[in-house]
């Protein structure tokens, strides 16, 4: 059986598209939530030096991501922006606990990895010697990407 050239075609399309749909449904079926739901939408604090966020205490359990990723601040323009990107400098304070169940997700750091134009996020918090800043449970997901770390006193940041 021979397969002409426009068949080779329709059938490479459909290939990729069932590809590509397998990789962002488990995406899609994740929930995003805000990470202060006190703080309506798009408007995260704002500082002279870029924006700053609380992070806890929170559990982020079964289903739920949560997100806080910076990009270049020429993005800041684009009515496009989802809530959980920071164009330009983003502060997080960490509050324990954060707890992250299994099937959770918690993602904190840059979109791109070693971009000039995208600021790292700088992590804040108080280190204590009785329990870590961040629990993580088997099965769960946490990403730091490139961010740096300003933080106080002695102990475990994630355990």
């Amino acid at each position: 059986m021979k397969i002409r050239a426009r068949e080779k075609a329709l059938l490479c399309s459909c290939a990729l598209a069932l590809i590509l749909s397998m990789a962002v449904l488990p995406l899609a079926a994740a929930e995003t939530r805000m990470v202060n739901p006190s703080v309506p939408s798009g408007s995260a604090g704002v500082v002279d030096s870029g924006f700053s966020e609380t992070l806890g205490p929170i559990t982020i359990g079964d289903g739920e991501l949560v997100e806080m990723t910076t990009v270049a601040p020429e993005f800041a323009v684009s009515p496009y922006l989802p809530d959980v990107y920071y164009p330009g400098e983003l502060t997080v304070t960490l509050e324990r606990p954060i707890v992250i169940e299994s099937g959770g997700e918690l993602f904190i750091g840059t979109l791109s990895i070693g971009s000039e134009s995208e600021a790292s996020p700088v992590l804040e918090g108080a280190l204590s010697q009785e329990e870590p800043l961040i629990l993580v449970k088997a099965g769960c997901s946490l990403t730091l990407r490139d961010v740096e770390c300003d933080l106080e006193g002695e102990g475990l940041l994630i355990e």
